[in-house]
């Protein structure tokens, strides 16, 4: 089976000199962090009452962040157990679904006239206030294979809307719909500090003594953890068993230890 390729090798991202990624999970997630989302995500698990939605998205993002987790037989039906139909109230909640499917290798027929449906109705409605929901939307349509349902004028929109967010959410998604859909998203240095803001917050959260904050806090910085590694990406496959992700290499720091040249006596 040839496994379905997105490369991004080309794509670049603005970036303040020295930064190779924007997110690096192995070096920003501290062991306390994993430990308390793990826990909140294995009560989950165990829940016969859970939310199917939110099982799905976070199995989705133990995917993406190397840890993801063997399912039973039970668990995997949940997973494909996706209805994408035209009713417009379920569309979009549904093909966010087929994205979690697919990054966790289950194969999921995506019909045409789902895809065209969602993309007539982004491409019509988008506007700067909804955008950051319908990138999310355009990026699962890129890897269903449906990217060339998107207009260039939507491309063009996201585009002109990515300066003018100021929440991270939307930043973060317009700026990955644009990599997936082969653009050059340029993150300023406002965008990041915005970003870096709403990591800071939610890991004050995770560290909190509040049972609610400690599960809000690691549930929202996991989640956005998740799609900060998808845009530090170099490569995304999609093969047999998921998701596949190839991150930049490092470069090694130099040596903050000046070399003294060497001093000759005469």
């Amino acid at each position: 089976m040839n496994p379905e390729r997105i490369n991004i090798k080309d794509l670049t991202i603005e970036e303040p000199e020295g930064e190779s990624v924007i997110f690096d999970p192995e070096k920003e997630i501290k062991p306390e962090y994993w430990e308390k989302y793990l826990k909140w995500f294995d009560r989950m698990r165990k829940d016969t009452q859970k939310d199917n939605t939110s099982f799905r998205r976070h199995l989705a993002a133990l995917k993406i962040l190397g840890r993801g987790v063997d399912l039973s037989e039970a668990e995997k039906n949940i997973v494909r157990g996706i209805k994408l139909t035209p009713n417009r109230d379920d569309l979009f909640y549904a093909i966010r679904g087929f994205e979690q499917a697919k990054i966790l290798g289950e194969n999921i027929e995506f019909p045409d006239s789902i895809a065209r449906k969602a993309a007539d109705e982004i491409n019509s409605l988008i506007d700067e206030k909804n955008s950051g929901y319908s990138a999310e939307d355009i990026r699962i349509l890129v890897e269903a294979g449906k990217g060339e349902l998107i207009e260039e004028r939507t491309k063009d929109l996201l585009r002109e809307f990515l300066p003018k967010k100021t929440e991270a959410r939307g930043i973060i998604n317009i700026a990955l719909a644009l990599k997936f859909l082969g653009s050059e998203p340029a993150l300023n240095s406002s965008h990041r500090k915005i970003i870096r803001e709403r990591l800071d917050s939610d890991e004050q959260n995770i560290m909190s003594k509040k049972i609610a904050d400690i599960n809000l806090g690691a549930q929202r910085y996991f989640d956005i953890a998740a799609e900060l590694k998808l845009l530090s990406a170099e490569e995304i496959n999609f093969g047999e068993h998921g998701i596949e992700i190839k991150m930049p290499e490092q470069r090694a720091l130099e040596s903050e230890t000046p070399i003294i040249p060497e001093q000759r006596s005469f």
